[in-house]
């Protein structure tokens, strides 16, 4: 099965717009995640773009949806601290960190 991201990746090469590159990957990886609910590393690659886009709320879910899937992935638990402390929730930020001990 080919990966979500490779696969996001070249359809976005396919279309040829690389200006638009992170909102168009937003909506293609979502896409393919509700086929692909079960997909750990896309939902934690769709958390980091969800970021990137702004959109830090949905950002959250997509990494705790992640985590769920998969306790021990200690580079989304990473990327789920640093967001949270971005956001300013120091308390749930420290709780994710003790994660990645």
């Amino acid at each position: 099965m080919l990966p979500l991201i490779l696969a996001a990746v070249f359809i976005v090469f396919l279309a040829g717009s690389a200006i638009a590159m992170p909102t168009m990957l937003v909506s293609i990886i979502g896409h393919l995640l509700a086929a692909r609910p079960d997909d750990v590393e896309g939902w934690c690659y769709y958390g980091s773009l969800l970021d990137r886009t702004g959109n830090q709320t949905a950002a959250v879910r997509a990494y705790r949806t992640a985590l769920q899937l998969n306790p021990t992935y200690t580079e989304c638990w990473g990327k789920l601290a640093g967001l949270l402390e971005r956001m300013g929730d120091f308390e749930g930020a420290a709780e994710a960190y003790r994660f990645m001990e």
